[in-house]
């Protein structure tokens, strides 16, 4: 994830990395925004590799990407091995942010 921020979903909780460790990225920012916005639960907290094998979701962001869900991790599968609920509802709530900014 050199140029993209990671996020992972777990019993409904949306967490990301304190941010110690990587750039303070602008779709970072927005998915944490929009998160609190839509009382969608958000952790900033580091979390371990293993965390991630076994979360329900993992996403990742960038200004290029938006929201890209990821359904395997060093060839595990992540949750059912596709997008799901959280991953899909930041995916729209954020396309519709951008087209309300800046057209589209």
């Amino acid at each position: 994830c050199n140029s993209t921020n990671l996020f992972i979903v777990k019993d409904g909780e949306v967490w990301t990395s304190t941010g110690e460790y990587c750039l303070p990225g602008i779709t970072r920012a927005n998915i944490i925004q929009l998160c609190r916005d839509n009382n969608i639960a958000i952790f900033e907290k580091n979390y371990s590799i293993e965390e991630m094998y076994t979360a329900d979701e993992v996403f990742v962001t960038g200004t290029f990407a938006g929201v890209i869900p990821v359904v395997e991790v060093d060839e595990k599968i992540i949750g059912e091995g596709k997008r799901r609920k959280i991953t899909d509802h930041l995916y729209f709530l954020y396309k519709e942010k951008i087209t309300t900014l800046y057209g589209g």
